[in-house]
């Protein structure tokens, strides 16, 4: 049997929780309050809950990290480490603050080398931006530790990675607020989607997210009162009031996300020629994708397993500092550009069945000889 898997199939996530949407959106549509509706503080504290600390609604991720560095200070003469394998989002809004990236290589778990980083430290340097990639956390214990002697402020870009947890001076957090400021992506596909675009912002440290705050409401510290000059970025009441909808779910898909990664695991693991991720003890990883590394000739066993129904894809095919405008930069980074040749990215998502996810196993193992 062949199948048509999806690379995601938001039909099916969101039909058994249909009546909870509707009834959301409907609550909107009687009171139609658009914008700073009650629903966006309801879903604030409701995520604040979940991650044990406060949280901020944005318009999308992208916004998040940019508020997150101007909230830090980060700026005109300063430089950022970031790793270059990630979503372009990661590095742009550094440039975008006058701020210059500094890029890292990544280790077996796709996420940002720690041993790499403390080589590329600068004393321009002010501020990391550790991407839990594909939903695994960087190495956050250890990172952590390094900024307390480097005294560098740490953004933690979780647009993957929401509902995973990493380990700390011995204690179990949640991605996003080990750092200073941590940032989330709302974007449809992404474990806790909302219906178009939205964001937040995390922290522990209520004095930043009041900052955030400010820079995300027109530098306003109270209505017609402007301190500081920023930016007009919200989430609107209907994402927040279908993101609290869809949130008791979340831990629900990410487990069915692990199981489906554990399958994966086990089909492929004998297989001489693919190379997982790593999922070190120090964190849990939520599989936003199930990416492999392949030895022989990628393109063509991309092309042949699309043939047969499955949606593979490049996250990300070419480097952030391969692309045009940082290309004069010119970093070594060996880990991230054998990545990028050689990853393909296999469908993952919480609606797969089994069957689906052993006819994707079969159909790797056939192709990749």
């Amino acid at each position: 049997m062949k199948y048509q898997i999806q690379i995601i199939d938001l039909p099916a996530l969101h039909a058994p929780i249909k009546l909870e949407l509707d009834a959301a959106i409907q609550k909107v549509m009687y009171h139609q309050q658009f914008i700073s509706g009650p629903e966006v503080g309801l879903f604030e504290k409701e995520l604040g809950v979940y991650l044990n600390a406060s949280v901020l609604g944005v318009g999308n991720g992208t916004d998040a990290l940019e508020i997150a560095l101007l909230t830090l200070g980060i700026g005109l003469g300063d430089e950022v480490l970031v790793p270059s394998f990630s979503y372009f989002a990661s590095v742009e809004v550094i440039n975008k603050v006058g701020a210059t990236p500094v890029f890292v290589d990544v280790d077996e778990t796709f996420t940002i080398c720690v041993s790499d980083l403390q080589q590329k430290i600068t004393p321009k340097c002010k501020c990391i931006i550790a991407v839990h990639l594909y939903g695994m956390p960087a190495n956050m214990g250890a990172i952590m530790e390094f900024v307390k002697v480097q005294n560098l402020k740490v953004i933690e870009d979780t647009a993957q990675a929401i509902g995973a947890s990493c380990l700390v001076q011995g204690k179990w957090q949640m991605v996003g607020t080990i750092g200073d400021l941590g940032t989330i992506s709302f974007f449809p596909s992404k474990n806790l989607g909302a219906f178009g675009d939205g964001g937040a912002i995390v922290s522990k440290k209520s004095n930043l997210l009041e900052r955030a705050k400010m820079l995300a409401q027109h530098g306003q510290s109270s209505k017609y009162v402007h301190e500081i000059i920023g930016s007009n970025s919200r989430l609107d009441t209907l994402q927040a009031a279908i993101l609290s909808a869809k949130l008791p779910y979340l831990d629900q898909w990410n487990s069915r996300r692990v199981e489906i990664a554990k399958m994966y695991t086990d089909g492929l693991v004998a297989n001489k020629l693919i190379s997982i991720g790593a999922v070190p003890n120090y964190a849990t990883h939520v599989y936003h994708q199930f990416t492999i590394v392949v030895e022989g000739n990628r393109d063509q066993y991309m092309q042949e397993l699309q043939s047969m129904g499955i949606p593979v894809r490049l996250y990300y095919p070419k480097s952030i500092h391969q692309q045009k405008m940082f290309s004069h930069l010119n970093p070594v980074l060996p880990n991230s550009e054998r990545i990028q040749s050689q990853m393909l990215s296999l469908p993952i998502h919480p609606t797969m069945t089994n069957e689906e996810v052993s006819y994707v196993i079969e159909s790797v193992n056939r192709v990749v000889v």
